[in-house]
């Protein structure tokens, strides 16, 4: 099971009545959070190191008309190199939405910590806004080791830590 979580989905085919078959790369030193909880915080040079691949990502995936829609640490494995790959794309969707503006309207979608406030607030969303969002909150556990938001509850989650926090 081990090296089923660790490796990333080259190409997969397959219907209901036929197999699929999945190549997939082994990403053998786990995710970025596994290595955070190791190690602590990254310095600066590390987390712009693992900011710039993951910026790369969501833009090559943005790139190819699909929103991520769950960026988050746990969603990246590292290579034999320590080369970053975004994974986990259960949640994706287009990025063009099921709406003429572009705008998508999705039940409750994604990881509490990495949520925008619109996915939390339950209002329509840009995929590519929230997927940057996710990226934030994803800069700043590298740096801090800890999530910017505290979770009391969920409900004094969404709107108390997310939506009416003052930014700086």
């Amino acid at each position: 099971m081990d090296v089923i979580k660790r490796s990333t989905c080259h190409e997969a085919d397959g219907s209901k009545s036929k197999i699929c078959a999945i190549v997939s790369e082994l990403a053998p030193h786990g995710s970025l959070f596994e290595v955070l909880r190791e190690t602590g915080p990254f310095g600066p040079e590390l987390t712009k190191f693992y900011t710039l691949q993951l910026i790369e990502a969501i833009h090559y995936v943005h790139g190819q008309g699909i929103a991520h829609r769950d960026v988050k640490l746990e969603n990246t494995l590292l290579d034999s190199e320590f080369g970053l790959k975004l994974t986990d794309f259960g949640l994706s969707g287009q990025i063009s939405g099921s709406q003429a503006s572009g705008l998508e309207r999705t039940e409750f979608l994604g990881t509490p910590g990495y949520m925008a406030p619109e996915i939390h607030l339950r209002v329509p969303y840009q995929g590519q806004v929230v997927d940057l969002f996710a990226l934030g909150v994803c800069i700043f556990v590298l740096h801090t080791g800890q999530f910017p938001f505290k979770l009391a509850t969920l409900e004094d989650f969404h709107y108390q830590h997310i939506c009416k926090r003052n930014y700086t």
